[in-house]
């Protein structure tokens, strides 16, 4: 019997409901389809919180409460609806520096941020958590300190597409704040046990540590005379087929990444989980703003 097969009758009870002990059969794909279908969709067509709210009611929201913080050196303001702090930063106030990978499960650490000088995980923090505290993300942090971290991931090729990179800068500036020796790898590793990179190895990100650390807090990272950067953004284009470029900002997080280039309020198509199962193309996906 294949899985979707109708399921014998159930049995029935003196009044004709059905027995809570007898199995309840499968949905089938048609069913499936047509509660999918259903669903309440705003007048934008995008499936989400807000659009269902704006074509069920008429009626104006209610005015939410506001928190204050620090972010990089201003005080800002946000709506409190119970989001992430990184849901803030980036929704709320466009902050691009936090990255939003794998949000909001708190497991590869693009969106690390550091809270009163201590580093923390942005999705999975709630805003209200921060309220009246100091946020710092990777802009937020001194010429001195964005240059020391940034030109030593270069050095030591510590950083390719630069993505996950702030929030790995952000948590070792955290360990260098705290005293932590340049020579205690044990330690740095440790603290990039928060951290996913699909690009480079451990190795290089550990490198670039001990580099930044030289002579702490006047160091200068010198590259190599001979260093041909063109020549690295070329190679890096034609192994990786698609354009690249190598450069000290682009440890920043500065590599234009289309969620942070995206205009204000465009929409993009994201897969939706059970994709491989939807008949209809048009509806494997559902729209989502671009940004957070």
């Amino acid at each position: 019997m294949s899985t979707f097969e109708a399921e014998p009758p159930q049995a029935l009870s003196s009044d004709g409901a059905a027995s809570a002990s007898a199995p309840v059969p499968p949905i089938s794909p048609a069913r499936r389809r047509k509660v999918r279908r259903s669903m309440p969709r705003g007048v934008s067509g995008i499936i989400g919180p807000e659009p269902i709210l704006r074509a069920m009611s008429d009626r104006p929201a209610p005015e939410l409460p506001r928190l204050q913080f620090v972010v990089d050196g201003r005080q800002v303001e946000v709506i409190d609806n119970g989001f992430s702090l990184l849901a803030a930063l980036r929704g709320q106030l466009g902050v691009r520096a936090a990255k939003a990978g794998c949000n909001p499960q708190g497991q590869c650490g693009c969106c690390t941020v550091l809270v009163d000088g201590a580093p923390r995980v942005a999705c999975v923090t709630p805003a209200r958590r921060v309220a009246g505290r100091t946020i710092t993300t990777v802009d937020g942090l001194s010429d001195e300190e964005r240059t020391r971290w940034s030109e030593a991931f270069l050095a030591t090729g510590a950083s390719q597409c630069g993505f996950c990179t702030p929030g790995i800068i952000c948590r070792l500036e955290g360990l260098r704040a705290r005293g932590t020796a340049a020579d205690d790898r044990a330690a740095v590793d440790r603290a990039l046990a928060a951290h996913l990179c699909r690009c480079t190895g451990w190795q290089t990100i550990g490198e670039a540590w001990e580099i930044a650390l030289e002579d702490d807090p006047g160091v200068e990272v010198s590259l190599p005379a001979d260093r041909d950067l063109d020549a690295a953004s070329l190679r890096a284009t034609i192994e990786g087929r698609a354009s690249q470029r190598v450069g000290a900002d682009i440890a920043l997080g500065r590599g234009g990444f289309a969620e942070d280039t995206a205009p204000a309020g465009a929409l993009v198509a994201m897969p939706r989980a059970d994709a491989e199962s939807v008949d209809d193309p048009r509806d494997r996906c559902v729209l989502v703003r671009a940004g957070w």
